[in-house]
C-alpha cells in the first residue's frame, strides 16, 4: 500500500459539443468554452410554431371611425360620405381576405348611410 493522493475528478475532454444556449457546435478546450463551429450553421427549427400573420383591413376601419364621427358630429356630407367609400372598398378588401374586417365596413356603411339620409332630410326642410 502507498500514500498516492486520491486521483483527481476526470474533466470533460476537449471536443466540439451542442450549445443548448446558442444553438450550435462550440469548442471546449478543457476549461472553458472558446469559439463557435462557423461552418455549421444554426439549426432554424423553433420550439413554437410562429403565429400566423395578423390580417387587418384599414379600409374597414376607417370606415367604421369615419361613420361614428358621422353620427357623433352630425355631419351631413364629408364624413358620411367617406365613410361609404371607404366602406365599400372595405367590403371589397374583406371578401379577398377571407371575410376579414367585413363587420366593420357594413357597419361604417350603415352609420354613413344613416347620417347622410338624415342629414339631407334635414337639410331639406330648411
Amino acid at each position: 500500500m502507498t500514500n498516492d493522493p486520491p486521483p483527481l475528478p476526470v474533466a470533460t475532454p476537449p471536443g466540439w459539443f451542442f450549445d443548448n444556449v446558442n444553438r450550435r457546435q462550440r469548442w471546449w478546450d478543457g476549461i472553458q468554452w472558446a469559439f463557435f463551429d462557423d461552418a455549421a450553421p444554426a439549426p432554424t427549427t423553433h420550439a413554437f410554431p410562429a403565429p400566423p400573420p395578423v390580417r387587418r383591413n384599414g379600409m374597414a376601419t376607417a370606415s367604421l371611425v369615419l361613420g361614428i364621427l358621422s353620427l357623433l358630429l352630425c355631419a351631413t356630407i364629408i364624413f358620411p360620405a367617406l365613410s361609404l367609400v371607404f366602406g365599400v372598398i372595405g367590403v371589397v378588401k374583406a371578401r379577398d381576405r377571407g371575410g376579414v374586417g367585413r363587420g366593420n365596413a357594413v357597419a361604417g356603411i350603415v352609420l354613413g348611410s344613416l347620417t347622410l339620409f338624415f342629414g339631407l332630410l334635414v337639410a331639406s326642410l330648411y
